[in-house]
């Protein structure tokens, strides 16, 4: 049976971005917090940098996920690995059945639609125009793994940052500009877009951090001119090697056309996995052009 390959590869594209820009933390260190002291945001931030998670290769063996939108809710299990600034490959089944694996890289995403015996790639521009969702490998990676020192290391961020006590935690507010460019520009000089030549949009966002583990338990970021807002929350932290890992993940994103909630959960952590990338396209299948779906 073939279903409808424009639905399929939207839903499955949005399943995917959502477990892609997902994440959360949870950790045994449970101190109760009191008197919190006022702290520069470049003291703060060389104590989450001195906490962020060491690691070459990521593997949670089992992940689950429930998510819903304005016209959908499902729920899939799977598996994510990550080969640290390189590569993340996540695959995602519906009970025992495959139903898609995604393979992302600092400027592409590989896709294979097991139910449509199809696959897709393209560039991270062409993706992100599809699914109107901003795809930023460092992002994502950074939110799998509660590590937010590629957000961070601007060497003006202290300076520009603003922190304040919320909610027993450090907050740290400051703003990211976004490359921007015409769809045209994006596609015909891709590499110079992701370099920074063009124009830069706004992005506001704020990150929570423990005081007693100096680890991440919250994002927020908005963009003012298209009223976008993605909110993070990081229950759960496993401390593996020597590192906290999120487990358990909370996302909202919000625009004037679309709402997305998502709940995460990632077992089976381990960082000694030597993380074999196997991404191969089964004989037959399709090849599908996703800017024409």
């Amino acid at each position: 049976m073939r279903l409808s390959t424009q639905y399929n590869y939207r839903q499955l594209l949005t399943a995917i971005v959502i477990l892609l820009i997902t994440a959360s933390c949870s950790t045994s260190r449970k101190i109760a917090v009191e008197n919190l002291k006022p702290i520069s945001a470049s003291k703060l931030i060389k104590k989450v940098e001195r906490e962020k998670p060491d690691y070459q290769n990521f593997e949670a063996k089992k992940i689950s996920v429930a998510f819903q939108s304005d016209d959908m809710s499902n729920s899939v299990t799977g598996q994510l690995k990550i080969k640290k600034d390189k590569k993340i490959l996540l695959s995602v089944k519906k009970l025992t059945l495959p139903i898609g694996k995604a393979m992302l890289t600092p400027d592409s995403l590989y896709f294979i639609n097991y139910l449509d015996r199809s696959f897709a790639s393209d560039n991270a521009a062409k993706i992100q125009k599809l699914i109107g969702v901003d795809l930023s490998y460092n992002l994502l990676q950074a939110l799998f793994t509660a590590d937010i020192s590629s957000m961070i290391d601007d060497k003006d961020f202290g300076k520009n940052s603003e922190v304040t006590i919320d909610s027993k935690m450090y907050r740290i507010d400051n703003k990211i500009e976004i490359k921007k460019a015409d769809e045209t520009t994006k596609e015909k000089n891709f590499e110079k877009y992701l370099e920074g030549a063009y124009d830069a949009d706004t992005m506001n966002y704020s990150l929570w951090i423990d005081p007693q583990t100096y680890v991440v338990k919250k994002i927020s970021l908005s963009k003012p001119t298209n009223k976008e807002n993605i909110t993070i929350l990081f229950n759960e932290f496993e401390l593996v090697g020597k590192s906290l890992f999120p487990q358990n993940i909370k996302m909202e994103y919000f625009s004037p056309s679309q709402t997305l909630k998502a709940e995460m959960n990632l077992s089976k952590l381990t960082t000694k996995s030597d993380n074999e990338f196997n991404f191969s396209i089964p004989d037959k299948y399709e090849r599908i052009n996703l800017s024409k779906n």
